[in-house]
């Protein structure tokens, strides 16, 4: 009864920033700055780039970005140990340090293993649009973003200007599976150039209601033992040109499933745990001139574990202070120059001297520290029908040395069409426990090329096609010795793929649809490949189909749902045993109305995974862990209001 009690006193998310009736051509022209940190159309923008406005997020009926994500094409989840579920790119695993999660420009990435964490976190309540780089990012950003870059962006005070609340509520086969609230509040003064915004959720939740069975036998009920507990709060401040964003995220994973073995503590949950502050201030030098100094500070606290007696038990913290200065001239209005600096200092500490479970010191002593140094240039040109971005990032590390991203970018927009031709390097620098488990690791190194291809067929429908071939040289894998209960890290040899994607997009005046194919085919699949299977990697379909819309009955009254089709997967089904998983469907539905007898008050009812699909996430490496089960069909409410002066 609480958690109906608080959905109730909550009222959950409006569609925050009208698009309802931008055109197609309006949306696909929406100005990104994730690829060059300078705004630029979508379509002209240097990376496969794909913008999700608020409308379309809840529109899928998403309790969580995983959910979102799914639907973008590349992209995949998969188990990693203790309960975790991270992400997939493009056939590759990218869930330690090889794909860049960002939310309002805070990087997510935890300091000690570079991880990212997926389920009931980031949830929708927070979210105005996502920036996703469908490629490498590393020569903007650096050594976590060689594959993706995911930039979550939240409401400012102008989108808002009043307040929202949020509530979801959803029930499974066997029990209650999620709820979550959430506060949104900012104002704008545009006399005084002040913006503010604060944003808060919370909720519990639960990875599956299934039961998890190990490779002895040994079985485990989920309800409890994957619950995902998050908690956010952020605060936006922008004032004449000064940006400054603070962040507090803290979230619990469920760990009954340890290392693949059921661990004894049905309780025991893991702790990531991320404080920043980040500061930007604009400063015009002359018409043409802007001068960007730039500081941060993160703290992270991630897989902490305080049970002593669990093999589990892990205590350690982290924080990256940074400081770099930009500075972006625009001689003339078909060149536009970036130059930058970027120093970093890293430290990592033990929260506990006790050195069992997962707890080790830093080679025998308490804390350890590395610095990095970073230059970067860009040079963007715009011929009539041809625009050129050339640049690179050069990173210094205190431990590893030197590692370079170079990117030439040709984009071309003429009348319907548009076309790209993209070439990447980018790279992935060994995090601090990576050094710490193998201090001979080498950063991997990526060759990435690309090519897309779009088309406004009508003006309400849009298709784009993009081409892609995906090269890690020396990739840092990981391994789990179950037996000796010990982590492993090497660079492995190369891993490769390459595919297309296919994306159509479909907008009028009753409603918006998408639709995506995405294919992945491993070229050399090196540590990850399937025993006895060639052309094929563990965990990894080839084929996803995706789809998702809204449509406006009458009035307020909408209905909309997504599907996610994924070919199938090979994992291990029993030691040493690989088996093959079938093609499975995630179908959801549901149906809403807006302004329900009260302007700002909307409800949104529907189901999820309506087909009763066994859609697990399995481990793409072998690590001993048996497949940990999805979730089964659920029913869920959101209800909606927004008080705005808008």
């Amino acid at each position: 009864m609480v958690h109906w009690v608080l959905l109730v006193l909550a009222a959950a998310p409006s569609a925050g920033r009208d698009v309802k009736d931008l055109s197609l051509e309006d949306l696909l022209d929406q100005p990104v700055e994730v690829t060059t940190r300078t705004a630029r159309k979508a379509r002209q923008a240097p990376g496969v780039v794909l913008v999700l406005t608020r409308e379309e997020i809840l529109a899928t009926g998403a309790r969580d970005l995983l959910e979102v994500l799914q639907l973008v094409p590349g992209f995949s989840f998969h188990a990693d140990v203790e309960g975790v579920v991270g992400v997939g790119f493009r056939g590759l695993w990218g869930h330690e340090g090889k794909v860049l999660l960002l939310v309002d420009g805070i990087e997510q990435n935890e300091l000690l293993y570079s991880t990212t964490q997926f389920g009931h976190h980031v949830l929708p309540h927070q979210i105005d649009r996502i920036e996703v780089i469908r490629g490498p990012g590393s020569a903007i950003y650096g050594g976590t973003a060689e594959l993706a870059v995911i930039n979550v962006i939240t409401r400012s005070g102008a989108d808002l200007m009043g307040v929202e609340a949020s509530g979801r509520y959803a029930y499974g086969d066997r029990a209650f599976s999620d709820w979550s609230t959430g506060f949104a509040g900012g104002w704008a003064w545009p006399e005084h150039k002040l913006d503010v915004s604060l944003h808060a959720s919370v909720g519990e939740g639960r990875r599956t209601t299934r039961t998890y069975v190990d490779f002895d036998g040994n079985s485990a009920d989920l309800i409890n033992g994957s619950r995902l507990d998050p908690l956010a709060v952020s605060l936006g401040v922008k004032w004449q040109g000064l940006k400054a964003r603070f962040l507090y995220d803290d979230y619990k994973v469920g760990a009954r499933i340890g290392y693949g073995a059921v661990t004894a503590n049905a309780d025991e949950q893991l702790r990531f745990r991320t404080l920043a502050a980040d500061v930007q201030y604009d400063l015009p030098l002359g018409d043409n001139l802007v001068l960007r100094p730039h500081v941060s500070a993160r703290n992270t606290t991630p897989w902490q574990s305080l049970d002593e007696t669990s093999p589990l038990f892990y205590s350690k913290s982290a924080t990256r202070l940074l400081a770099g200065v930009g500075l972006q001239l625009d001689p003339a209005p078909e060149l536009s120059l970036l130059f930058g600096f970027e120093t970093f200092n890293d430290t990592a500490w033990v929260l506990s001297a006790l050195t069992v479970g997962s707890q080790t010191s830093f080679a025998g002593k308490p804390s350890v520290g590395y610095t990095n140094t970073a230059f970067y240039a860009q040079v963007q040109y715009d011929l009539k029908y041809l625009s050129i971005t050339a640049g690179g990032r050069y990173e210094q590390h205190s431990l590893i040395g030197g590692n370079f991203a170079p990117r030439i970018a040709l984009t071309s927009q003429v009348d319907r069409f548009n076309f790209k031709l993209l070439y990447s390097g980018a790279f992935r620098s060994p995090s601090i426990e990576n050094f710490n488990l193998n201090p001979a690791l080498k950063a991997e190194q990526v060759q990435v090329a690309e090519a897309e291809a779009g088309v406004t067929l009508a003006e309400v429908l849009y298709a784009s096609v993009n081409g892609f071939f995906t090269n890690i040289d020396a990739p840092i894998a990981y391994l789990y010795d179950e037996a000796q209960m010990t982590e492993q890290y090497g660079n492995a040899t190369p891993v490769a793929t390459a595919g297309a994607e296919v994306r159509l997009a479909l907008r009028g005046k009753y409603g918006f649809a998408s639709a995506s194919y995405a294919l992945a085919v491993p070229t050399q699949t090196s540590v990850y490949a399937v025993p006895g299977v060639d052309g094929r990697t563990l965990g990894f379909s080839i084929h996803k189909v995706t789809a998702s819309g809204k449509w406006r009955v009458w009035r307020g009254l909408s209905l909309g749902g997504s599907l996610v089709v994924s070919s199938d997967r090979y994992t291990f089904v029993s030691p040493g045993v690989v088996g093959l998983l079938g093609p499975t469907a995630l179908l959801g539905a549901w149906v809403g109305y807006d302004d329900l007898g009260l302007k700002g008050l909307s409800l949104q009812v529907g189901g999820s995974n309506l087909l009763e699909a066994n859609v697990p996430f399995v481990q793409p490496y072998d690590s001993g862990a048996a497949p940990i089960p999805g979730r089964g069909r659920e029913v869920f409410v959101r209800l909606a209001y927004a008080l705005s002066a808008r």
